[in-house]
């Protein structure tokens, strides 16, 4: 990336801009990028501290007030969680904050970030009734996926894989945890079937072959790469300004 300065950007992301505001898709994902960085693990999630003092200095275009009203905004929506139940003094009222991924995924439609958030809750701490429920969902999720995958496997190629196999539902969530998505899984067994169908290699048309290690090498032959559109992005730092 060729940068008129030196100095580190800020990234924004037009979908997620659209979905959930400007000023708030800019603090979402430095938030995600702040949490990569830190080690602040607690309950299973990563956290990052920060009086909002501090969060002016990551967006020093914006004012005190419009730091705090996004920040305060992002929490009503459930976009992100904050608490001060970490700080060691009672006495320090710095908010600790993580971002709800499951959350956003309903917002923009986009399964990628779920990926983070099925990570980050292994081994989980409760901390609330919350973290929970987002860790069944997510497991919902991923065995909804599978059934779905392995049906329309055995429907395009003559197939009766179990959909509720365990095998299978490691195999697809190790998938889906890199990003790919259903329409990604579809293309393959499209790919595939058409291949391999009625030839000797039939019979690698089962889930531990499409769903494997040349998952990537297969999509990349079924789903060639378009060209990526740019998107024009107005950004007005002002607007909101208390």
């Amino acid at each position: 990336m060729k940068l008129l300065t030196e100095e580190a950007p800020l990234l924004v992301l037009p979908q997620l801009a659209e979905r959930v505001g400007l000023n708030e898709a800019i603090v979402l994902q430095q938030l995600h990028y702040r949490s990569r960085l830190g080690v602040e693990e607690r309950s299973g999630r990563r956290w990052v501290k920060g009086s909002y003092e501090v969060w002016q200095q990551e967006f020093p275009f914006w004012s005190l007030t419009t730091v705090r009203r996004t920040l305060m905004k992002l929490e009503d929506k459930g976009y992100i969680q904050a608490t001060q139940a970490f700080n060691r003094s009672r006495n320090d009222h710095t908010k600790w904050y993580t971002l709800c991924y499951t959350e956003l995924v309903k917002v923009t439609g986009s399964k990628w970030m779920l990926r983070y958030d099925h990570i980050e809750h292994k081994g989980l701490v409760k901390l609330d009734g919350t973290i929970s429920k987002d860790i069944k969902d997510i497991k919902k999720y991923y065995i909804a996926l599978t059934r779905d995958v392995i049906l329309f496997l055995n429907d395009k190629a003559d197939k009766t894989f179990n959909p509720e196999s365990r095998k299978s539902q490691r195999l697809v969530t190790e998938v889906a945890m890199q990003g790919y998505t259903y329409d990604d899984f579809i293309a393959v067994i499209e790919a595939k079937v058409k291949t391999w169908q009625n030839t000797p290699y039939a019979r690698y048309l089962r889930p531990s072959t499409l769903f494997g290690l040349r998952f990537e090498s297969y999509l990349k032959k079924a789903k060639p790469a378009k060209k990526v559109a740019v998107h024009e992005v107005v950004l007005d730092f002002e607007e909101g300004e208390g």
